[in-house]
């Protein structure tokens, strides 16, 4: 009875925990069943399983190219099978599911998209640069959701709108190896946890010029990750390297820093947000929403719009997580007519595309779409232009 019961708590409680610590926002007394969540998935792991942890982070550039070599893979046989393709992909990764473990080998969506392109060069160098952009490893492996034409990920969006509004982001050559490093704290692996927190504030330090330079993360989980999830598995040393950074999501710089110097632009007629779980701990849902009413003159958020339960990757292995949590926003959203479908963080606009059908996008891309110059916006709708905003 209680090996049934520890087996019963492992799922129900802890493996489709998505450890967002967005319980602790609803909480009247704080609490965070998320941070509790991951101290047992923690525990959980074996001395050798925690050095394995390690090793990856240490290798993590080599892991990150193989999983953005596995993602184009599998876009190419759905691309060249279609839907049987697809069929294929998914029996492939239940039968790895069932040897291997729901808890180790991801599930196949059909939602899941193509491989990113490869990290733009921009012109700016550390010395002429107004801002480092950290581009998130989910940014550097997954691309625009499938089938869209024309998009850019939000990493390229974030250089052309930086472009066009004056001004100089860098991005630096050696970022292979490093993460925000919420992988290894969500999923328990101190050890690697620990490595890569190190490693990453060392170099935010050294690309940042000792903090002269402001940090842009384009991914809000991210952003998290760096700005306050880390901190806590630093030394003394480390620390104080920290403390002289300043790091800020992507929707808060463009919103600040692009927004005001882009002028006049056509805007769409209605656009659907979804602020994720850490744009609400980091107290930038607004920022969301600011840049969605600057693309839109209708901007729709669901009254329910909470957490989407997709947790990296929890909507790939637990896409029954991920169903639940965003049903009674899918059924608000039912009918809704929208010209796009924004948020701010790539896995979250995955596991919102796989629940409602919809090619979420961060509003980055939608606003660099509706400000290119030379040719109009190549949507995957045909957006409104019935208004014209000004951008400030």
């Amino acid at each position: 009875m209680e090996a049934a019961l520890v087996d019963e708590y492992e799922y129900a409680g802890v493996n489709t925990c998505a450890g967002d610590s967005s319980c602790a926002i609803a909480c009247p007394v704080d609490i965070d069943t998320g941070h509790v969540m991951k101290q047992v998935r923690r525990d959980a792991w074996s001395p050798a399983a925690q050095r394995v942890g390690e090793e990856v982070a240490r290798r993590w550039g080599v892991g990150a190219a193989g999983a953005r070599v596995a993602v184009g893979a599998a876009d190419v046989v759905r691309r060249g099978l279609g839907s049987a393709g697809s069929a294929a992909l998914a029996g492939v990764t239940n039968a790895g599911r069932a040897l291997l473990g729901e808890d180790l080998v991801p599930r196949w969506l059909d939602a899941i998209p193509g491989p990113a392109p490869r990290v733009p060069r921009t012109r700016a160098t550390q010395q002429t640069a107004d801002a480092v952009l950290f581009a998130a490893c989910i940014n550097r492996i997954f691309g625009p959701p499938p089938g869209s034409r024309g998009a850019l990920t939000v990493t390229e969006a974030l250089v052309a709108l930086a472009e066009r509004a004056g001004k100089n982001l860098w991005i630096p050559d050696d970022l292979g190896d490093d993460c925000c490093a919420t992988i290894w704290q969500s999923k328990g692996l101190d050890a690697g946890n620990r490595l890569m927190a190190a490693r990453l504030v060392e170099d935010l330090h050294r690309w940042s010029d000792g903090g002269r330079l402001p940090v842009v993360v384009d991914a809000a989980s991210c952003t998290l990750g760096v700005l306050e999830e880390v901190v806590p598995h630093l030394d003394d040393a480390h620390r104080a390297l920290h403390d002289d950074l300043t790091v800020l999501d992507a929707t808060t710089w463009v919103l600040r820093e692009v927004v005001p110097a882009l002028g006049d632009h056509p805007t769409l007629g209605t656009v659907v947000v979804h602020p994720t779980c850490s744009m609400h701990t980091l107290g930038i849902a607004d920022h969301l929403r600011a840049l969605a009413g600057i693309v839109a003159e209708d901007v729709v958020e669901p009254v329910v719009a909470t957490c989407c339960g997709t947790a990296g990757d929890r909507a790939m292995l637990h896409p029954e997580l991920t169903e639940t949590a965003t049903l009674e926003e899918v059924a608000e959203l039912a009918g809704v007519d929208a010209d796009a479908w924004v948020s701010g963080n790539r896995t979250c606009e995955l596991g919102l595309e796989h629940d409602t059908g919809r090619p979420y996008e961060s509003v980055v891309v939608t606003l660099e779409r509706l400000t290119r110059p030379a040719s109009p916006p190549n949507w995957t709708s045909a957006p409104s232009t019935s208004g014209r905003r000004a951008a400030g």
